[in-house]
């Protein structure tokens, strides 16, 4: 694996496109005999040995996320294949084919006009924070990977003071608690980085981007809002719900009811330094860009004049609740919200009364 570390550190530097032929040529030379000491989907042929009945991992702009749901009598397993896996030294041996698979799913965002629309309307959001590119990156980052670059993120960042065990179901706590520390018990904290601040300037102004794609056309609109932990987060929610909420939001009721435009929607994008409310919108034919963006807007400036029926506020909040109460049931669900809690640093007490907190806000705030 040393070997074709170096390989591609070499075809990274290599700025004659032939010597980077011949660079990659030996990569897969070595790939294959690298592959031999490997046996592919072992992981995953290992967790379904054990009855896991699903496992997945994630990437986002605040997180890397792995998961898994097995029967609790296999704790002691998971602590054991995860505190290796995770936290020995990693041995990428797959790491040429798997980034082929990488290429693919980039591939297919370029083909998805969503995401190519989301991504240029990002750049403009967000100059100059990361939040303004996709967690895939660019097709010129996939092609000069560094196994150097990724081991230096690994041995920086995935330090114990850096990250979260969480776990939901039928389970002792002492004892969980107890296999955690026995199999996790030989990490070693180390210090990270101070954590890089990236100051946007507000937008002045509308600003535009077009991007050109095969397909039917779609707008999108783009507000700057707050980020995750701001003391206006409930009431961006609202506003949100108001917008949008799948049924009876205004959005909902007022564009796609009554059909003015083909599809439309509105969704908050809060994250840990900034936020964002997106609106977006699919023309009907003959029906032009610039009428549906008038259309969203109008919703806007609807409840910015607090021209909507009294009933929906109430409706929103309660339907809130039922779904919160609804998702504490789940298992997936409540580790959901305690990797929220711990991505934005938000306390625990805080979050685990938010249902609560809704209540006495919408009291407060609107009812009379």
């Amino acid at each position: 694996m040393d070997r074709i570390t170096q390989l591609y550190e070499q075809h990274f530097g290599e700025a004659n496109p032939e010597k980077r032929k011949e660079i990659y040529a030996q990569i897969n030379a070595e790939s294959q005999l690298a592959a031999q000491y490997a046996v592919p989907n072992e992981l995953d042929k290992l967790y379904e040995s054990m009855g896991a009945s699903f496992k997945n991992a994630g990437t986002g702009q605040e997180l890397t996320v792995y998961q898994v749901n097995l029967p609790s009598n296999r704790l002691q397993q998971w602590a054991k294949i995860e505190s290796h896996r995770l936290f020995g030294k990693p041995v990428f041996r797959l790491f040429h084919t798997e980034l082929e698979t990488v290429y693919d799913e980039k591939n297919l965002a370029l083909d998805n006009k969503g995401r190519l629309i989301r991504d240029a309307v990002y750049e403009l959001v967000y100059k100059k924070h990361p939040y303004g590119r996709s967690t895939i990156g660019t097709v010129e980052h996939l092609k000069e990977p560094s196994l150097v670059k990724i081991y230096d993120f690994f041995d920086t960042y995935y330090v114990p003071n850096n990250m979260a065990i969480c776990i939901s179901g039928d389970i002792e706590i002492e004892k969980t608690i107890q296999i955690i520390a026995d199999n996790f018990k030989n990490l070693e904290p180390r210090l990270l980085p101070d954590p890089e601040r990236w100051e946007e300037d507000p937008i002045d102004g509308i600003e535009r981007v077009t991007v050109q794609y095969q397909g039917e056309e779609y707008v999108m609109i783009v507000f700057q809002t707050a980020p995750q932990n701001h003391a206006d987060m409930e009431a961006l929610m609202l506003f949100s719900m108001i917008l949008d909420n799948a049924t009876a939001g205004l959005i909902n009721l007022n564009l796609n009811q009554q059909q003015k435009v083909r599809q439309a929607g509105s969704r908050p994008t809060l994250s840990n330094d900034y936020g964002s409310q997106e609106l977006w919108g699919i023309p009907k034919k003959d029906q032009s860009l610039e009428e549906v963006e008038q259309l969203l807007l109008e919703q806007v400036n609807l409840i910015k004049q607090g021209q909507f029926e009294d009933w929906i506020i109430p409706a929103i909040v309660t339907d809130f609740k039922k779904s919160q109460k609804a998702g504490l049931e789940n298992n997936e669900s409540r580790v959901g919200a305690l990797r929220s809690s711990f991505i934005t640093n938000q306390n625990w007490s805080h979050a685990i009364r938010s249902i609560a907190l809704w209540g006495n806000w919408l009291r407060k705030t609107w009812l009379p």
